[in-house]
């Protein structure tokens, strides 16, 4: 299952939340991406592997990095 089809079955049953993907790892050309599951489900990731996480609560240190490694929404992080 693609990452952009798994977002979209999310996304249809739950609520619309922060969501990554990691679409190729470990190849010359990986891609990481965060957004929300609608956002996501929208986009189309290339190649597998393909890799969706759905984050519970952010350390800020990982908030930093999904906004400059993954383009993450600011709204969409929320440190406590």
């Amino acid at each position: 299952m693609t990452a952009d089809h798994a977002a979209d079955l999310l996304a249809a049953d739950y609520e619309d939340v922060l969501a990554v993907v990691v679409a190729r790892a470990g190849t010359p050309d990986p891609l990481v991406a965060a957004d929300r599951l609608s956002a996501l489900a929208e986009r189309d990731f290339g190649d597998p592997l393909h890799l969706l996480v759905v984050p519970g609560d952010l350390h800020h240190i990982e908030a930093d990095a999904l906004r400059e490694l993954a383009d993450a929404p600011a709204e969409l992080i929320e440190v406590e």
